[in-house]
């Protein structure tokens, strides 16, 4: 399971980092992980997100087959394809 804190801010949260994570992958086709750590810490109003929550978040979404990571280290939302 995913941590689980007693924290009431949901911004400081794994759960919200999932979803900006998701979000600028699907945005950004093969985008790497340096680059959507500076992206999402950029646009966000308020104070920067961990880099262990981005770790945790791209995990999470791996392992549930959201995201792929190809050879260059690009990350890609996984697309289901029917042979």
């Amino acid at each position: 399971m995913i941590i689980l804190d007693k924290n009431n801010n949901p911004y400081e949260t794994v759960y919200y980092t999932i979803n900006l994570s998701y979000k600028y992958i699907h945005d950004n086709d093969g985008i790497d992980i340096c680059r959507l750590y500076n992206l999402i810490n950029d646009d966000c109003s308020y104070e920067a997100i961990r880099y262990d929550f981005l770790l945790l978040s791209l995990d999470f979404l791996f392992y549930i087959d959201k995201i792929t990571v190809n050879k260059y280290g690009g990350l890609h939302v996984y697309k289901e394809t029917n042979n």
